[in-house]
């Protein structure tokens, strides 16, 4: 499993943002320099924005996963994004028993468990158990929030007391 930095900011985009904003948002990032600062920065956009992420982030050091993933590999589960859908767009992560999805879609320990699996079984690297403590900043205000001067450092530290 790959460790955690020290110091990281995990950055769910839940149901905001669409293709524009995804752009502008990962301009920005790049602009800042974010994947060189140090701290580890993960994004996990909606699965509909993974290519614009890839493509607009791919050689910054900054990183992305999947917001979920089904716990088989490929078959008959409409909607559903696999461990290999997430690779093919060079995600790295995939959040797995967020609280949300426990709730809106009933998801038990044992399917969180299964999910785990099949994340790791493709070399993804599941963030679990910590998901809702980690993830609080509403990431589709950030920019808004963040003047052209303002560094991404403290960017963040602007979301995170909104």
């Amino acid at each position: 499993m790959k460790r955690l930095k020290s110091w990281s900011w995990f950055r769910s985009w839940k149901m905001n943002l669409r293709r524009g904003d995804a752009e502008s948002y990962c301009a920005a990032l790049e602009a800042a320099g974010a994947g060189s600062l140090g701290p580890q920065v993960v994004l996990f956009p909606p699965f509909p924005l993974l290519s614009v992420v890839a493509a607009g982030l791919g050689d910054t050091g900054v990183e992305w996963g999947g917001q979920d993933l089904h716990a088989e590999r490929e078959g008959a589960h409409t909607g559903d994004v696999s461990g290999l859908h997430l690779l093919d767009w060079d995600s790295r992560w995939v959040l797995c028993g967020h609280s949300e999805r426990r709730q809106d879609h009933e998801e038990s320990d044992e399917l969180v468990a299964s999910k785990i699996r099949a994340a790791i079984d493709v070399g993804l690297e599941p963030l679990h158990g910590v998901v809702d403590t980690l993830i609080t900043i509403p990431n589709h205000r950030l920019l808004a929030l963040a003047g052209k001067q303002t560094g991404i450092q403290d960017a963040f530290k602007l979301a995170d007391d909104v």
